[in-house]
């Protein structure tokens, strides 16, 4: 990334002075991280031109990959786009320990991975110019991009290879996977947005939708020098136009009559393999890339390069189901756009001898996270969910997603509301716990909704598409992402998913005001977003 990236320690204070030189109003949301409301980005707080705004907070996170992106209301989308995001990672003495163990070092491998994608001129230049459609359905780029470099080549020594992954892109839904030697890699995913699961997990992919993290570790140590191993991006079906009539409710399965929403075949079978668009090869320093190198690639690699790069093929995946079709119903997309759910790699790690003997420790020594590491909101909330009868005394608030009104004026909702810069639709009485049920309408897109402030537990999905139900770690329906502390949550079309929230967190004694919203930027800009007051 560009901008710095911040490592601290669990314990210590952070302070930062963020001057606005832009010509317009701006505020940073540190994302994930556990501060006061006022220090958390809320737009009320928003910075003008020329003005400055001060960040003094204790860091009580424990370990976790976190990150910042500016958040004033209407523009964060447009920002965002254009550069201004960051990692933000807390390390503690557990997470150094598990390291030290598996021989991971920060920078060489153990790398923060900021999965983008923007829009190109033909000059290379990012352009934002959303239409009235664009801030329905979100804003898709001609071009993807790892740490702001487009064709991404990392250097990993062979033996254990941690990865921070971050999808940073406004709105494109990813479904991540590792190739290797033409198949597919098994990983162990090991955090989530907040820091470790309770134990770790086997997969072959994860779905990641805008602001959620995941962590994985890689075992390269049997691998040769030179070894290509590709972080890719495999089909799926973004269910984008469900809500139109067309996409997955034109296919056969997405009908309700199964009661499971989105299941769907391809006439292109997975017996056959399915190629991957080639990312040429460029040179990128895991550590500290070039500020230059990116500008450079931009220029000699215009809008027009987008459809190229669909069309050259460097792998190939194995499914071991069907591959479902990439719909996108009404929704017409330019043409140099890279399709959402569309295959394509998007950076390399190219394995090299490593400096230091790897580590012989298995997978299987990885240890689950320590209860009194986790954060005071998610500990309490794992500790009320596993007393059944004290769960059913939580008090619960349900929250409907979808798109009310018609045409370019149609607006996504939450509960029928759009943001209101003072208005508290969202009422939290004496810092208690609640289980919220999240909603999606059947005829709707997915939806990642964000918590400021709070992790949050994940208890279960419900009427999930096939494609989810594919990567279900338990009975409950949830995935591996889904088993450790979280502040953003993919809920997709004819989806519930119920959370658990402790709001017992020790922030000041007055009220916080902090925010719920799609983390579809260009939803949020539009209004999917409403504040939430926890008294």
């Amino acid at each position: 990334m560009h901008n710095p990236t911040f490592v601290v320690r669990r314990g210590e204070r952070f302070a930062l002075r963020m001057e606005n030189t832009l010509k317009e109003p701006t505020i940073i949301h540190w994302h994930g991280v556990e501060c006061d409301w006022r220090q958390a980005g809320h737009p009320r707080y928003e910075a003008g031109p020329g003005q400055t705004y001060n960040y003094d907070f204790p860091v009580t996170n424990r370990a976790a990959t976190l990150w910042y992106h500016p958040h004033p209301h209407g523009v964060t989308g447009k920002q965002a786009h254009q550069g201004l995001v960051g990692f933000f990672i807390v390390r503690d003495a557990q997470e150094e320990s598990f390291a030290e163990r598996l021989g991971v070092r920060l920078g060489v491998s153990d790398l923060p991975v900021a999965i983008h994608d923007r829009r190109l001129d033909p000059s290379g230049q990012p352009i934002y110019a959303p239409t009235p459609e664009d801030f329905q359905m979100g804003w898709l780029g001609n071009a993807v991009f790892c740490n702001n470099e487009r064709h991404a080549r990392i250097s990993v020594p062979a033996g254990y290879v941690r990865l921070r992954l971050l999808n940073a892109c406004n709105a494109r839904l990813l479904k991540l996977g590792v190739m290797a030697h033409d198949a597919p890699l098994p990983f162990t995913v090991i955090a989530a947005d907040g820091g470790f699961l309770t134990a770790p997990v086997s997969a072959k992919a994860v779905f990641m939708a805008p602001g959620e993290r995941t962590e994985i570790l890689l075992d390269l140590r049997r691998f040769a020098p030179e070894t290509a191993v590709s972080i890719v991006n495999l089909p799926f079906d973004p269910m984008h136009n469900e809500h139109e009539g067309h996409g997955a409710a034109g296919h056969d399965g997405h009908n309700g009559h199964d009661g499971q929403a989105g299941q769907k075949t391809s006439a292109a079978h997975s017996d056959h393999q399915q190629a991957i668009p080639h990312a040429a090869d460029n040179r990128l320093n895991s550590s500290h890339p070039s500020p230059h190198a990116a500008h450079s690639e931009q220029e000699n690699h215009g809008a027009h390069e987008g459809h190229r790069e669909q069309e050259e093929t460097a792998a190939h995946i194995q499914h071991g189901a069907s591959a479902p079709p990439v719909s996108h119903g009404a929704h017409a997309l330019p043409q140099d756009i890279l399709p959402e759910g569309s295959p394509f790699v998007i950076a390399t790690l190219q394995t090299t001898l490593p400096d230091t003997k790897p580590s012989q420790s298995p997978l299987s020594d990885v240890p689950p996270a320590l209860p009194d590491s986790y954060s005071p909101s998610f500990k309490a909330a794992i500790a009320l969910s596993e007393h059944p009868a004290t769960k059913d005394e939580i008090p619960v608030q349900r929250f409907r997603l979808a798109l009310s009104g018609s045409g370019h004026e149609a607006k996504w909702t939450i509960n029928g509301l759009t943001f209101d810069m003072h208005a508290t639709p969202i009422r939290v009485p004496a810092r208690s716990a609640e289980i919220w049920e999240l909603e999606n309408e059947q005829r709707s897109m997915p939806h990642p909704m964000h918590l400021h402030g709070y992790f949050f537990q994940v208890l279960a999905r419900v009427n999930s598409p096939q494609q989810v139900q594919e990567l279900a770690q338990d009975a409950k329906g949830r995935v591996a992402t889904d088993l450790g502390p979280k502040d953003t949550v993919l809920v997709w079309p004819g989806e519930t998913v119920r959370i658990l929230v402790d709001f017992s967190h020790p922030y000041p004694e007055e009220a916080q005001l902090f925010m719920f919203h799609c983390h579809n930027l260009e939803h949020e800009d539009a209004g999917m977003m409403l504040n939430v007051l926890v008294e």
